[in-house]
């Protein structure tokens, strides 16, 4: 199941990185997107039981549980603003703010790839934990 968490990631690390310049706004939402299923894989392959969440920061730290490691990817990326993608860009605000800032969305693809290189890492070289 892990592995088909990581190829709806990759496909929402695409799309996000194909519409970035176009669509900042839709960018940014599958960024955290991707970021939130890069991390579920990771629990998936563990059998963490997956809460329903987009919470970036409680999925990174559900992770950083079983390999502290994890804890890193607080120093790559704001994890609450990657967390505020999934909804703050799709619908209208009353903070009226369209579109995220060209560093945000540079953040979150970050953010992306060091989730998606230690999930995939970790996935190739661990037994799963029970």
């Amino acid at each position: 199941m892990s592995q088909k968490w990581i190829w709806k990631a990759d496909r929402d690390f695409s799309l996000a990185t194909q519409v970035n310049q176009s669509f900042p706004d839709m960018a940014a939402f599958h960024y955290q997107q991707a970021a939130e299923k890069y991390l579920k894989a990771y629990l998936s392959f563990h059998r963490v039981a997956l809460k329903k969440t987009h919470n970036i920061g409680t999925l990174a730290l559900m992770a950083s549980q079983i390999d502290s490691t994890f804890s890193q990817l607080a120093g790559v990326a704001d994890v609450d603003a990657i967390t505020e993608f999934a909804t703050l860009f799709r619908y209208p605000n009353e903070e009226e703010v369209d579109f995220p800032e060209e560093a945000d969305l540079t953040s979150a693809r970050s953010f992306c790839l060091a989730a998606k290189q230690m999930v995939v890492e970790r996935i190739a070289d661990t037994t799963p934990t029970s």
